[in-house]
C-alpha cells in the first residue's frame, strides 16, 4: 500500500498488518528482561503463508525500565496481544500491575504462554516458517544472533534463561497456534503509523 507525505506529495510505502502481539521473558539473576514485537503481515509468502515480522524488541536487566518501554512499544505498535510465563513467574504480573497503576498508564494485561512453552516443537516451528520464508527476524538483531547460534544442547541446559529472546519468540509463535488470528473488521491494524525499529540485513 501506498499513502501521499502531506509535507511533499510524494507517495511512500505503507506496510500494514492484521494484528500485532509482543512475546516477553521476565528478567532474571542471569538474563535481562526482553521483549519482542511482531507483526502479522497483509500480504502472502510464495507458497500462501501470512508473514511474521519483527517490529521491535528491548532488553533491559532493570524491571522499573524495562516495564516502561514494554508499555510503550506495546501501546505504540497497537499489540492485541502480549505473552509471558505467569505460571512459573507469577510476581511479575502483579509488579507490572502496580508499576501501571502507581504511574497511571494504560497497558496490555499478558496472557499465560506456559502451556506452549515447549522449545522443541517451537524450534520445529521457527524453522519450519524461515524455510517458508513466513517469518522475517534480521539477522543483526538480539533474537536474530540467539536463534542463529541455538544447538540441540543448548535446549536442554534452562533455555529460557540463556536463550531468553527465543524463549520469547517460542511464545509468540506458540500464540498463534493457541490463538489463531482471525480476520473481522476490527482487528485490523491497516493504515497506521506502524514502521519497524530493527534494520533488516
Amino acid at each position: 500500500l501506498f499513502q501521499f507525505d502531506p509535507k511533499n506529495g510524494k507517495p511512500r510505502r505503507v506496510e500494514t498488518y492484521h494484528t500485532t502481539r509482543a512475546g516477553i521473558s521476565w528478567p532474571g539473576l542471569d538474563s535481562p528482561g526482553y521483549f519482542c514485537i511482531f507483526g502479522l503481515k497483509d500480504e502472502r509468502t510464495f507458497i500462501g503463508k501470512k508473514p511474521l515480522e519483527l517490529l521491535d524488541e528491548y532488553e533491559h536487566p532493570i524491571l522499573d525500565d524495562f516495564f516502561e518501554r514494554l508499555v510503550i512499544r506495546t501501546k505504540k505498535n497497537l499489540c492485541a496481544m502480549a505473552l509471558a510465563n505467569l505460571e512459573n513467574y507469577p510476581g511479575f504480573e502483579d509488579s507490572l500491575r502496580w508499576f501501571v497503576d502507581e504511574r497511571k498508564m494504560d497497558s496490555l494485561r499478558p496472557y499465560d504462554s506456559s502451556e506452549f512453552e515447549n522449545l522443541n516443537h517451537a524450534t520445529v516451528l521457527i524453522n519450519q516458517k524461515l524455510h517458508e520464508e513466513s517469518l522475517i527476524i534480521p539477522k543483526n538483531t538480539i533474537l536474530g544472533r540467539q536463534l542463529g547460534s541455538i544447538t540441540p544442547d543448548d535446549v536442554r541446559e534452562k533455555p529460557e534463561e540463556r536463550f531468553y529472546a527465543a524463549m520469547a519468540l517460542v511464545r509468540l509463535i506458540g500464540s498463534f497456534e493457541y490463538y489463531p488470528w482471525r480476520k473481522n473488521s476490527s482487528n485490523f491494524v491497516g493504515f497506521t503509523n506502524i514502521t519497524s525499529r530493527v534494520r533488516r540485513v
